[in-house]
């Protein structure tokens, strides 16, 4: 586990969420503050479990996701066309924050308890602690410039 990481998810980025307002929006894309939130909920236990299992080569989807983890998860903006959000499934922005901070620290919590634990989903492929840590905590970072929070957004290198 990466100490910087684990403080950013655990620490920086929910102090940081709770000074958005709920309807804030972004500097770019479609959702307001509390759809990103609940966006970062669901990745989070999405990448903190294991759905199904390898088999046979990777897919077209799951190399892409490799490189991307590889290359330090450089996000970058890229509109979709008809995209639209998803309903709330929270009343407000600090319950979704709060199951942001449950999910984060059942995930510390299942690497402490599994250290060799791999995560896998038949769109993403299998990933490690130290893969999986990197992609939160940047995909944290990027959702935190989309809403000004984090002026410089650069991948890992």
């Amino acid at each position: 586990m990466s100490p910087t990481y684990q403080s950013f998810l655990t620490q920086e980025l929910p102090n940081q969420l709770r000074t958005l307002e709920a309807t804030q929006q972004p500097n770019f894309g479609i959702m307001t503050a509390h759809h990103m939130v609940e966006h970062l909920v669901y990745v989070t236990k999405v990448l903190s479990r294991r759905k199904g299992k390898p088999e046979g080569e990777p897919t077209k989807s799951q190399r892409y996701f490799r490189k991307f983890i590889e290359s330090g998860c450089p996000f970058e903006y890229r509109p979709k066309e008809g995209a639209t959000v998803n309903d709330l499934r929270t009343s407000t922005i600090g319950e979704a924050i709060q199951l942001l901070e449950m999910a984060i620290q059942n995930y510390y919590e299942l690497f402490e308890t599994n250290p060799e634990f791999k995560s896998y989903n038949p769109m993403m492929g299998e990933f490690n602690l130290s893969e999986i840590e990197l992609f939160m905590y940047q995909h944290g970072r990027w959702h935190l410039h989309q809403f000004g929070l984090v002026e410089v957004f650069e991948a890992i290198i």
